[in-house]
């Protein structure tokens, strides 16, 4: 199977385990989603909000209509080397006591970084940049940075920037919009998801590839179990070396779309077959 599963491939064998809703910074609610990857025919699906966990309907409701739903989280981390590093909890107890504690240091934080982000913004784009009515369309006390890429292009600042290159030209460091934001280390974060449960996958698609090798041994040391090898950001070059990476690693493969809307790519585009999945499925708690 290539790296990006023909459209027949998705449908017929869709397992997508990296996928957002309105807990997060997705459009959609968790109700929309599973109502939409059940037409789409998906039979296995993570919900991995950034840094938030989910609740026991869903879950069911998920049941209800036929597809499995894997309890997820998206951790956003520093790397040995400052960089922005992400990693994916899956099979996550979204009631344990600990993703509690997380979400509330990550939503202080999260505040900081709004109120610090304003007066950057007013700075360099200009306009009128109120942030009640902001919030109120998002539905969130703070924002993320999706939000301030979605209000950009909305207001036509970015119209003609994908947000990849969003990500790397305008809020990294060194960018008129960056503003630092307090997060845990790659390997905590790796602690954190054992804590909670489950097991922890390495994103490679926001890593330069020449990073790839250097931070998955450092991970492997503190116990990564897995790596995303399949992302809609990966070429299938990247993809191909990605489940090399893992196999010389016997590091466990996981896929997703990381779907946010359908603006920037459908549910279940990328993602892995049953079978390619089915070792990484059999380590996560039973349905």
């Amino acid at each position: 199977m290539s790296a990006r599963a023909s459209d027949a491939e998705a449908v017929t064998y869709p397992v997508d385990l990296h996928c957002h809703t309105t807990r997060s910074d997705g459009a959609w609610s968790p109700e929309q989603v599973i109502d939409h990857a059940s037409e789409i025919g998906v039979r296995v699906l993570a919900f991995t909000d950034h840094e938030v966990g989910g609740d026991a309907e869903v879950v069911a409701a998920a049941r209800a209509r036929g597809i499995r739903l894997v309890p997820g989280v998206e951790l956003i981390t520093r790397g040995p080397r400052g960089e922005k590093v992400d990693l994916l909890g899956l099979g996550v107890d979204w009631s344990h006591p600990a993703m509690s504690a997380h979400a509330a240091r990550n939503r202080r934080a999260q505040l900081d970084w709004t109120h610090a982000m304003l007066p950057r913004v007013r700075a360099h784009v200009g306009g009128d940049w109120e942030l009640a009515p902001w919030l109120q369309r998002v539905g969130h006390p703070f924002l993320h940075e999706g939000n301030l890429y979605d209000e950009l292009v909305r207001r036509g600042h970015l119209s003609d920037i994908a947000y990849e290159d969003y990500l790397a030209t305008v809020v990294a460091p060194g960018c008129p919009l960056h503003v630092p934001l307090d997060r845990l280390s790659a390997a905590e974060a790796v602690a954190l998801v054992h804590e909670l449960g489950g097991l922890a996958i390495l994103t490679l698609s926001d890593l330069a590839p020449e990073r790839w090798a250097d931070v998955v041994a450092l991970l492997c040391r503190a116990g990564l179990d897995g790596l995303e090898a399949r992302n809609p950001k990966l070429s299938a070059a990247a993809s191909a070396q990605a489940f090399a990476l893992a196999r010389a690693r016997g590091l466990l493969v996981s896929g997703g779309s990381d779907f946010h809307k359908p603006a920037r790519g459908p549910l279940a585009r990328t993602g892995l077959t049953l079978a390619e999945a089915e070792p990484l499925l059999a380590r996560l708690p039973a349905a």
